[in-house]
Parts: C-alpha cells; structure tokens; sequence
C-alpha cells in the first residue's frame, strides 16, 4: 500500500511550495487593498441601493474583499486557483 500523501517523505516540500503560493496570493490581496478604489469592494453590494435587483440578477456569485480576506485569514483556500476564482468577480 502506498504511503499516505501527507506522511510521505516529500510533503514538506508540498506544503512549502503551498504556503509561497498563498503568500502571493496575500501579497496580491495587500496590494488590491491599496488601491484608491477599494472602497466600492469592501462590502457586498447593499440590497437596498439602486440597481440593486439588476446587480444580483447579472451577478450570479457576489464577492467582496473583505469576504476574500476572511478566507486567506481563515485558511480556506487550498491552493492559488481558489483564491483567483473568488477574486476575479470583484
């Protein structure tokens, strides 16, 4: 039987090269947070503004930085494509 991914003698190799993934996924994330147009992506579209009901028809999956930050600080995301799928809507 082979040895268990996370026992063999390489995974530290895999977890390392995982958390650098994820470290520039943060450091992509800080750099996102200092744009001077932020504002508008820190919180959910509110449901109460104007345009509201066309927004979440057209916008299937909404998603806002502060959401994405909760889930880097969290550990949600297993790799880099997790993080760009919930990045790239915003």
């Amino acid at each position: 039987m082979p040895p268990h991914p996370l026992t063999h003698s390489s995974s530290p190799q895999i977890l390392r090269c995982l958390g650098s993934r994820l470290a520039r996924c943060r450091a992509l994330f800080n750099r996102l947070c200092i744009s001077p147009l932020i504002c508008d992506f820190l919180e959910p579209f509110p449901l109460t503004a104007p345009g509201a009901a066309d927004y979440y028809r057209a916008i299937a999956a909404p998603m806002w930085l502060k959401e994405v930050h909760a889930r880097l600080a969290g550990g949600t995301y297993d790799n880099e494509y997790d993080f760009a799928w919930d990045v790239r809507p915003i």
